[in-house]
């Protein structure tokens, strides 16, 4: 790359690399509108209008600067990647401050934010199974007296007190696994080599 431009060939993205992730793609995209472009200037040599036009502008873009994250003005706040046989079959978006992790009852009317019947063969998840809230900047998961219990990692949550959840912890509900993963983190791709 030079000035600017490519002078090679760019490899393909693979199906998972992180920009082919539509969410992903997304949120991208807004933070690269939020930035303030300004046009550098434009050298003062006389010219004509199409010699002007024709002069490529450079985009000059602030420094970045990451203040606090503030949760409460993201739309999605966090992932659970929904693991079968060790492969993430699913990625199920948690778009509020408190969710509710469990399965759909339609003949006692129980609704559940995030809803694991599919994925739950040997009917070991509670219908209201465990909770997952952010409080500030940290994520908390409680347990909801469930009857299968819900592990992090290897810790059995003891029933309504609040555990710390971070990126990438495993969170068994019943025989349901799942991966937490925050906004905005992934496994990064291998680098590429022209070899």
């Amino acid at each position: 790359m030079r000035n600017g431009r490519v002078l090679s060939a760019l490899p393909e993205l693979d199906d998972d690399h992180p920009l082919q992730r539509p969410e992903r793609v997304a949120s991208l995209l807004a933070v690269m509108k939020s930035f303030p472009v300004t046009p550098s200037q434009v050298s003062s040599k006389p010219g004509t209008e199409q010699e002007l036009a024709a002069v490529e502008q450079t985009l000059i873009r602030p420094k970045l600067s990451m203040g606090p994250v503030a949760p409460e003005s993201a739309k999605i706040y966090a992932f659970l990647d929904i693991q079968q046989n060790e492969q993430i079959v699913q990625r199920i978006t948690i778009k509020e401050s408190s969710v509710i992790v469990g399965r759909v009852d339609p003949n006692r009317g129980i609704t559940t934010e995030i809803d694991l019947t599919q994925f739950d063969t040997s009917g070991t998840v509670s219908r209201q199974h465990a909770r997952i809230r952010i409080e500030k900047t940290h994520f908390y998961i409680e347990d909801l007296r469930s009857r299968n219990k819900t592990r992090l990692d290897e810790l059995t949550l003891t029933p309504l007190k609040p555990e710390l959840l971070q990126n990438g912890d495993v969170v068994s509900f019943g025989s349901v696994k799942a991966t937490f993963r925050l906004l905005g983190t992934s496994e990064l791709p291998a680098p590429w080599s022209q070899s």
